[in-house]
């Protein structure tokens, strides 16, 4: 779980290795709980459609950050519930800041990637 800034730092307040296939949602519900993002400027949440959930909606919804988790639609389902309604609006708002978390991730696997390769040779 990471944010970015108003001046596009990113900043990772929550990371956990879970099994393969874990849930990531499960996961994300685990750091809502340790984390009290309401005391942290943060101004929106965004996430993929894997995390497409009305319960993480509502929990990140108590705390008064904006909602941008991209929805699972089709142009025969419209999104009906209102806070994913919200979250879509969210999404066409912030969505286009997504890159930066994953830029983020990417450069973190790519260094403990790149550790475990040294350790493995030795």
């Amino acid at each position: 779980m990471s944010i970015v800034t108003e001046d596009k730092k990113r900043i990772v307040l929550w990371a956990e290795e879970g099994e393969a296939y874990a849930s990531e949602i499960k996961l994300l519900e685990r750091a809502l709980k340790n984390i009290d993002i309401s005391k942290i400027k943060v101004y929106s949440f965004i996430a993929d459609k894997g995390f497409d959930s009305i319960k993480i909606m509502e929990d990140i919804a108590k705390s008064g950050v904006e909602l941008a988790i991209r929805v699972k639609e089709t142009f025969r389902i419209n999104v009906k519930h209102p806070l994913r309604k919200k979250s879509k609006e969210g999404w066409n708002k912030f969505g286009r800041y997504r890159y930066l978390i994953e830029s983020l991730f990417g450069n973190i696997k790519q260094k403990l990637g790149g550790v475990s390769i040294k350790l493995c040779k030795f």
